[in-house]
């Protein structure tokens, strides 16, 4: 058995479409949906994968992929960025609307 790099290219798919929705458009609605998607939700995923990557390990035929590192660190990063963008957005949003 390998690690779950599934998990993590579901992470980074989720991250990839909240970093569409930036481009997409304007409003509030979008921006927080950019924020669950690239914030709880891939961070969500990430939990998935690490825990089921614990458990691959505790087992005598694990092979520990070589992706699974540096996607994880991507995972990360990128939602990270993208979560930041999204809440400035909302932030500025809200600031302008007073």
């Amino acid at each position: 058995m390998s690690a779950p790099v599934f998990w993590l290219c579901i992470g980074l798919a989720l991250v990839a479409a909240a970093a569409g929705l930036w481009f997409l458009d304007d409003g509030v609605p979008l921006a927080v949906l950019g924020w669950v998607l690239a914030g709880p939700l891939a961070i969500g995923v990430l939990a998935i994968f690490l825990l089921q990557d614990s458990r691959r390990r505790a087992g005598s035929w694990y092979a520990p992929a070589a992706a699974a590192a540096p996607l994880t660190a991507v995972l990360v990063v990128t939602a990270l960025v993208v979560v930041g963008l999204h809440a400035y957005h909302v932030a500025d949003v809200v600031a302008r609307s007073k």
